[in-house]
């Protein structure tokens, strides 16, 4: 009789804990989550996934610097995209995290680009140099677009652009 209420107690308790780890678990769960913007949560379109970066050749900047100036514009669009909760994002960091340098020839060129970008509301990121070594204070050098699909990139006119 002592084994069969010990036996009961035991499977009770056990009952008591799974259900309460249950409920404890639904609630936290449910404050971590927040209201998703429309357009998140959706799967992006099947193709490839890609972040463009847009290079100024009028300049004359060094290979270092172009690099550096890439390093910059990349941070400020992934930092775009995190804000923006970027439905590409997830799936172009899965997927190497593809990024095409492509030249641009003037300063005009980099800002229509970023200004249709903008308008169709993809990540975008302009780069605004100090000054300090080989360009003018405040120069555009280089824009970063994406993460976004490739057809996305394309109605942009991305595609008409020589690789850097």
């Amino acid at each position: 009789m002592v084994m069969v209420d010990a036996i009961a107690v035991f499977l009770l308790g056990l009952l008591l804990g799974v259900a309460l780890g249950f409920l404890v678990s639904r609630r936290f769960l449910a404050k971590t989550q927040t209201a998703r913007p429309s357009g998140a949560g959706r799967r992006p379109a099947k193709g490839e996934v890609k972040m463009v970066l847009l290079v100024r050749t009028d300049l004359g900047m060094q290979k270092g610097k172009i690099a550096a100036q890439c390093g910059h514009a990349v941070l400020g669009a992934y930092k775009a995209a995190i804000h923006q909760e970027n439905i590409y994002l997830e799936p172009w960091e899965r997927s190497g995290q593809m990024k095409i340098a492509l030249k641009v020839s003037s300063e005009e060129e980099l800002c229509d680009f970023h200004t249709r970008a903008e308008k169709r509301d993809l990540s975008c990121y302009t780069v605004r140099d100090a000054g300090h070594t080989q360009v003018a204070p405040h120069s555009r050098t280089v824009c970063a677009i994406g993460p976004a699909s490739s057809v996305a990139l394309d109605t942009l006119g991305c595609n008409s652009l020589k690789l850097l």
